[in-house]
């Protein structure tokens, strides 16, 4: 019987390499990382939040983009 132990190596560095980002960068509980594409919500949101006005050139958070 064959047992490929790749698919847990690759877990492992993704593991680690999780927490040596969520260490470096000192990320906020909120973040996910295994969602990409929230730090654009969150900024959208943190900028509602100071009243800024907001701007979408293009169709950067189109449907078809997403």
């Amino acid at each position: 019987m064959y047992f490929n132990n790749r698919k847990w190596i690759f877990l492992a560095r993704l593991a680690i390499y999780k927490t040596l980002f969520d260490w470096h960068f000192r990320l906020g509980f909120d973040f996910n990382f295994w969602q990409p594409g929230l730090e654009a919500k969150f900024a959208c949101e943190a900028a509602e939040k100071v009243g800024a006005k907001l701007m979408f050139a293009g169709a950067e958070m189109d449907a078809s983009t997403w």
